[in-house]
């Protein structure tokens, strides 16, 4: 059974969430799905197969790819107490 992810006006708390990426863009940005806090790709993430059927960033270590958001781009990432980050990770 394909499972999907939830929509963002089905994400729980409302507005307690600063940003959500699917990481489903074969290249290039990275768009934040709740936010304005999109990442850039350092050179050239590629795509996969993800876990619910979509495409997911795939990195190369030796290619030392990565994404990234400068600072002065970023809106609400600072922070100063505790907070939640949950992804699916895939080690190869």
């Amino acid at each position: 059974m394909m499972m999907a992810l939830p929509a963002v006006s089905a994400l729980p708390q409302s507005g307690s969430i600063i940003s959500r990426w699917k990481l489903e863009e074969t290249s290039g940005t990275r768009s934040d799905d709740v936010g304005s806090n999109n990442l850039t790709d350092n050179n050239t993430v590629t795509g996969g197969t993800g876990k619910f059927g979509d495409t997911c960033s795939d990195f190369e270590a030796g290619n030392s790819e990565s994404l990234s958001i400068a600072d002065a781009s970023q809106s609400g990432l600072d922070f100063a107490g505790s907070f939640t980050l949950a992804c699916w990770v895939k080690l190869e």
